[in-house]
């Protein structure tokens, strides 16, 4: 579909599910107030079941509630049906429109999973299914008479359920189908329950005779459960826009921290002040969880490894840094005399003597290459007049591209300074620029965010610190460094899950990524056995071990396997 045209599809769908969604949610929150604030009368005899007086667009209201059916009705009888369902239908419309329309770029995550994604589509689709089903059962049994009992397992259901959807589906998928999962509840409550228990109430029901009161209780239970249910439901959907929150490590206990929360505090209000134990609990339990995303705190040494560069003052030297280390063009490029780090107070390493060995050679891709699949951009991404296609493998005449190659065994204790100079990803065309990039420990490396859009960055370090920030505005740029050897540090956008980078962090220069003709060379090299391994994303790792002569020049080839 042409861009624009998928982007319009995208506003109306939108549009219209927070209109009808505003429209169920406020006459729920009215009814609910309404309920709360009936003068009950005394008289048993009474067929009211309360009044209230209200003043409202220069005039008064008079509110009755009875369980009698009324003698004569004035004007049709309404029915609060049709906004839930247009909530539901619309809701489903957009979700299937984002996240499985298009490839499942944004339902996929390889990081998280192996799921394919006709088979995401199954758990997305499986979980609305089954957790209505046992929503429902639950609700048939003699649990529904323990409030609290029944409110406790409910809860653990879902932090079952937020477990398993944020390990098999992508983050902001996983978010969206456990709010799709309580909204579906809310909707079957309505269509499934309470209007056909309003219906037999009136079936067969004459002018003046009361109205079964078992089934009014069914249905008024419905109607509280999803009173409880909403304020959780606005959150998840809420957090979608917020990396922090299901980019978070522990996601599912921040999904579950969401839920407990919003009911916490709709039990509040319907209790009009009093109950704070459960809101104080819940709120307990989000700041615990933010505690958790700041509890790796930093050594003394470390105290400068993430540094915030915003557009107004990108000014300095950072923002030019296009150099060699920048581009990715070599790692020991511009390492032609010793070199100073980036602290005033660093002490000048003498760098080992060179050497004119050389080791150099190429990365050989074995079969037929895949089909690269079309990217399907939404959410802001709609920038692009020409297709997007995915860029994990790239092959040309049988040279593989982005390949990290480095020598990994036979330089202990090489010792040399890292460059000063920033190492360069940018998030430009919703794409990490470039996949695949080396640098050495020490060195920082500046990520910018050149695109309009909000992205943000997700650095899965096991040896070095592990970061998540949000990159709102255009040209903001972060400064992260990485002091410790790491191979390979996986990069994510959690907003857009198909941007992807990664990192190679080597104790020496001697690392390069291929291009496109998948070559690799190094150069300086003094006479010893060494050890190279070559990394690709897709068809893994493979290790050579050589042995330089004095003067000696190596050929290498790799050859890696579909």
């Amino acid at each position: 579909m042409d861009p624009q045209a998928m982007e319009f599809l995208h506003l109306i769908i939108r549009w219209t599910h927070v209109i009808v969604a505003i429209a169920w949610i406020g006459h729920a929150f009215l009814f609910t107030e309404l309920e709360g604030a009936l003068v009950r009368s005394e008289d048993p005899d009474d067929p009211k079941d309360g009044e209230l007086w209200m003043v409202h667009g220069g005039g008064f209201f008079q509110l009755v509630k009875t369980n009698v059916f009324p003698k004569k009705l004035v004007g049709a009888l309404h029915w609060f049906k049709w906004e839930a369902f247009f909530t539901w239908l619309s809701g489903f419309f957009l979700l299937s429109l984002v996240y499985y329309h298009g490839g499942g770029i944004y339902l996929v995550d390889s990081s998280v999973s192996s799921l394919s994604y006709g088979w995401a589509i199954a758990v997305g689709l499986g979980s609305m299914v089954v957790g209505w089903a046992v929503y429902d059962g639950l609700c048939r049994t003699p649990l529904l008479r323990f409030r609290a009992a029944f409110a406790l397992i409910g809860f653990l259901l879902f932090a079952g359920l937020s477990y398993a959807l944020t390990h098999l589906l992508s983050a902001r998928a996983a978010y969206i189908h456990a709010g799709a999962v309580l909204g579906t509840l809310m909707v079957g409550n309505v269509w499934m329950v309470i209007i056909p228990s309003m219906r037999r109430m009136l079936k067969g029901v004459q002018p003046g005779q009361k109205l079964d009161a078992s089934l009014g209780k069914k249905a008024k239970l419905r109607s509280l459960h999803n009173n409880y249910l909403v304020f959780p439901l606005i959150l998840i959907m809420v957090s979608n826009h917020f990396p922090f929150a299901y980019g978070h490590p522990q996601a599912w206990l921040v999904l579950t921290g969401l839920a407990l929360l919003g009911a916490g505090v709709k039990h509040v209000m319907n209790v009009k002040g009093s109950g704070w134990g459960l809101a104080l609990a819940a709120i307990v339990a989000m700041v615990g969880m933010g505690i958790l995303q700041l509890a790796a705190e930093p050594e003394e040494d470390d105290e400068d490894d993430l540094e915030f560069v915003l557009p107004a003052g990108n000014t300095g030297p950072v923002a030019g840094n296009t150099g060699p280390v920048a581009g990715n063009t070599g790692p020991a490029a511009g390492n032609t005399g010793p070199q100073i780090p980036a602290e005033s107070n660093a002490v000048e390493v003498p760098r080992p003597p060179a050497a004119p060995g050389s080791i150099s050679g190429e990365v050989v891709f074995i079969g037929t290459p895949p089909v690269r699949e079309r990217l399907s951009m939404v959410g802001g991404c709609e920038m692009h007049r020409d297709p997007v296609y995915d860029n994990s493998v790239l092959v040309r005449d049988g040279r593989l591209q982005n390949a990290f190659v480095w020598i990994s065994g036979g330089l202990e204790g090489w010792d040399q300074p890292p460059p000063r100079e920033d190492a360069l990803i940018d998030q430009r065309g919703c794409m990490f620029e470039p996949r695949v990039v080396g640098i050495q420990t020490g060195q920082r490396v500046r990520f910018l965010n050149s695109d309009d859009v909000l992205h943000n960055v997700k650095v899965e370090a096991q040896f070095n610190r592990s970061y998540n920030v949000a990159m709102p505005q255009k040209d903001m740029s972060v400064r992260k460094r990485f002091r410790l050897a790491e191979m390979m540090i996986p990069i994510q956008c959690d907003v857009h899950p198909w941007m992807r980078s990664y990192l190679g962090v080597c104790p020496h220069p001697f690392f390069k990524v291929t291009g496109p003709d998948g070559s690799f060379r190094f150069e300086g090299l003094p006479p010893g056995e060494y050890e190279l391994e070559v990394w690709h994303e897709v068809y893994g790792s493979e290790r050579q071990t050589v042995v330089l002569e004095q003067d000696g020049k190596l050929e290498v080839v790799f050859e890696l396997y579909e």
